[in-house]
C-alpha cells in the first residue's frame, strides 16, 4: 500500500468527555517533518485534542489514522513504535537518573524484561547527545533546571524513535531564555530528524515565528488551520486572542499591552 499523503489524519473527529462533544468534527493533518503549534484560550480543548490524536483518549466520533492504519485497531506496542508522548509534570520521576530515564524510550523494542541491548545503549547515548543533556547522564531529575528536565523527557522520546511526538504545554514554567531555546530544538529535530511533531502551547509569540504550521482552535468548537503567516494576515490571531487589556499587533506578531 502506497503512504499516505500524511503520517497523521483525524477524519470527522469529534472529542469530549461522557458522550458529550466539544467540538464540530475537524478534520486535521500532520505532514511528516513539520512542526505544528496548536494555540488557543484555556479551557478550549487543547489537551484532549491532543490525548484523542495519540490514542490516549478514545474519539467520540470519528477516527484517527496513522501511516494508513486505524489508530484504534492498533496494538499498544505499535502505537508505542509510532507515537511519542512527551509529558510536563515528572515530578514522579524526580530520584530517576537521566541515562536511566532516556532509557525508558527504548522499552517498546526490549524483551520483556527490559534488557537494553549494546544498540539500545547506543541510541540512549545519541539521543542525550542530541538535546545536550549528555553531561547530565548521571545525574538524578531533581538536581536538573526545569530546562534540562525537558530536555531529558524529549531524549526519551527520541530513544523511543518514532516518527510522530506529541508534547502538551512543553515550555510551562520555563523562563524566556529556556522556552525560545526548547522550541527551536523541537523545530530543528523536525527538520533534520525527519519528526513530526504537534505542541500545545501558551507562547504564541514564539510559535509565531518557530512552528511551520498552527492550529487555532477557537471556543467556538472549531480549528483553524494554516501557516503562521495566513493566520496573523487573516486577522485570527487578533479576533480568538482580543482582550480590552491588551492586543494583537500583526506587524510585530506580538502582544501589547494596553495603556
Amino acid at each position: 500500500m502506497a503512504d499516505a499523503p500524511y503520517i497523521l489524519s483525524a477524519k470527522i473527529l469529534e472529542i469530549g468527555y461522557n458522550g458529550k462533544s466539544i467540538t464540530y468534527p475537524l478534520n486535521l493533518s500532520l505532514q511528516r517533518g513539520t512542526l505544528t503549534a496548536l494555540i488557543g484560550t484555556n479551557g478550549c480543548g487543547k489537551s484532549t485534542l491532543i490525548r484523542t490524536l495519540s490514542g490516549l483518549q478514545k474519539p467520540l466520533k470519528g477516527k484517527v489514522v496513522v501511516k494508513n492504519d486505524n489508530l484504534a485497531s492498533l496494538s499498544g506496542n505499535r502505537r508505542a513504535r509510532l507515537i511519542s508522548h512527551v509529558l510536563t509534570d515528572s515530578q514522579y520521576l524526580r530520584s530517576i537518573k537521566v541515562r536511566d530515564l532516556v532509557g525508558m524510550g527504548r522499552f517498546p523494542y526490549t524483551n520483556f524484561m527490559g534488557t537494553l541491548t549494546p544498540k539500545d545503549r547506543e541510541v540512549v547515548e545519541q539521543s542525550m547527545l542530541q538535546v545536550n543533556v549528555a553531561h547530565k547522564a548521571d545525574q538524578p531529575l531533581y538536581m536538573l533546571s526545569d530546562g534540562e528536565r525537558q530536555r531529558t523527557m524529549i531524549a526519551k522520546a527520541l530513544a523511543q524513535d518514532t516518527p510522530i511526538i506529541f508534547l502538551d504545554e512543553p515550555t510551562s514554567f520555563l523562563d524566556m531564555r529556556n522556552k525560545i531555546d526548547i522550541l527551536c530544538l523541537l523545530h530543528k529535530l523536525a527538520s533534520e530528524r525527519d519528526k513530526t511533531i504537534l505542541l500545545s502551547t501558551h507562547d504564541i509569540d514564539i510559535a509565531l515565528q518557530v512552528a511551520d504550521s498552527i492550529w487555532l482552535m477557537e471556543s467556538g468548537k472549531r480549528i483553524i488551520t494554516g501557516s503562521p503567516e495566513e493566520l496573523v494576515t487573516s486577522g485570527k490571531i487578533a479576533e480568538s486572542f482580543h482582550s480590552d487589556a491588551f492586543f494583537f499587533n500583526p506587524d510585530t506578531r506580538s502582544f501589547k499591552v494596553c495603556r
